[in-house]
């Protein structure tokens, strides 16, 4: 496949829409025509994406915020809607792209335009794992996606293609956060519809580098304690990268704990869906026995993971290998895994693929 997105957009909320609606329809228009071929399925590759440019007007898209912030909702939408593979084009095309590569001898050569900078928090945000994600609210400026990291931790993409302002709350489902949520904000440097320079944690831009270049890497996370929720503002026109830590706090909706639980939990394995292995976290408030088995859902248990031991309190992670207890592979299905303390139990679901 080959696209550019959005030549005709007359603003940046358009600009960043149009990446959702055409990812969607190119991914249903390639699936239907696969069934349609009665041709077996395979990977789908989109070979060039960029704006789309028609003259000077458009090229003022394409060196603005914009390109950055489009890319980052192409990505999220490809790896959302399963694509393959995603090839951008150009890297570097004389006065516009990722790159400058232009003839003004006062800007440098290779010298990254914004969406570099988008690009480039989007590559640290992104987990191994995408997540599903919901929204609620009177808005539909805001747009989030999220992954998990094989360390635990969440990963957060919000974008607010609005012109305003607004308070977004991040209420993690089945995820026992940490102490701390850390963020980056990326957002333009003047009102304009199209802005040419970035600020990062209200950072920069310097002359000629449209962005905070060369601190870039000096440039820290704003770190935010966790508490009873995370919460963060969204400038208009506006990207937050947010990074929550995974430990002992539940702040997933209507969630409540007695005071004799808190801070007992069976977090989600990760990877899941699994195969061959995953690992299965725990957290103790205090010092106690544990016992972590894992069943079918014909109540038979199959392994024993942890066997009556006392445990520290704190955080505890065990691998699970998709085998019984005579070694024989597991077959492919939804399995449960218990975990079993005097003061707390609790049960969560895993899914074994082949």
């Amino acid at each position: 496949m080959h696209n550019d997105f959005g030549g005709s957009a007359a603003n940046l909320k358009g600009q960043v829409d149009v990446a959702r609606s055409e990812i969607l329809a190119n991914i249903s228009f390639i699936s239907q025509d696969i069934t349609d071929q009665q041709a077996p399925f395979k990977p789908v590759a989109l070979t060039e994406w960029n704006i789309d440019v028609q003259g000077d007007k458009d090229r003022q898209k394409r060196t603005s915020i914009a390109n950055g912030m489009q890319a980052v909702v192409l990505l999220c939408e490809m790896m959302k809607n399963n694509f393959g593979m995603a090839v951008r084009w150009l890297v570097a095309n004389w006065e516009d792209d990722v790159f400058y590569f232009g003839s003004n001898a006062n800007i440098p050569r290779w010298n990254p335009r914004p969406a570099f900078y988008y690009l480039y928090y989007l590559q640290r945000f992104t987990g191994d794992q995408a997540i599903s994600t919901s929204y609620s609210g009177q808005s539909n400026d805001i747009l989030a996606y999220a992954t998990r990291f094989a360390s635990g931790e969440i990963g957060v993409i919000a974008v607010n293609k609005g012109n305003y302002s607004q308070t977004v709350t991040l209420l993690p489902r089945e995820f026992a956060a940490g102490e701390q949520n850390y963020i980056y904000s990326l957002r333009g440097n003047d009102g304009s519809q199209w802005p040419q320079g970035v600020f990062v944690n209200d950072e920069g831009p310097i002359q000629t580098a449209w962005r905070p270049l060369d601190i870039l890497e000096d440039v820290e996370a704003r770190a935010y304690p966790a508490g009873n929720e995370i919460k963060f503002e969204s400038p208009g026109r506006s990207v937050q990268y947010v990074l929550i830590e995974s430990g002992d706090s539940d702040i997933s909706p209507g969630h409540q704990k007695s005071a004799v639980t808190e801070g007992f939990a069976l977090l989600c394995n990760y990877p899941n869906p699994f195969n061959p292995q995953t690992v299965i976290s725990y957290s103790l408030r205090r010092s106690a026995s544990v016992r972590l088995s894992v069943f079918d859902l014909k109540g038979r248990e199959i392994a024993t993971l942890v066997h009556g031991e006392t445990r520290a309190s704190g955080k505890h992670r065990v691998v699970f290998f998709a085998t019984d207890r005579n070694g024989v592979a597991l077959p492919g299905g939804v399995y449960l895994c218990r975990l079993e303390t005097p003061y707390f139990t609790e049960i969560r679901k895993m899914t074994l693929i082949h």
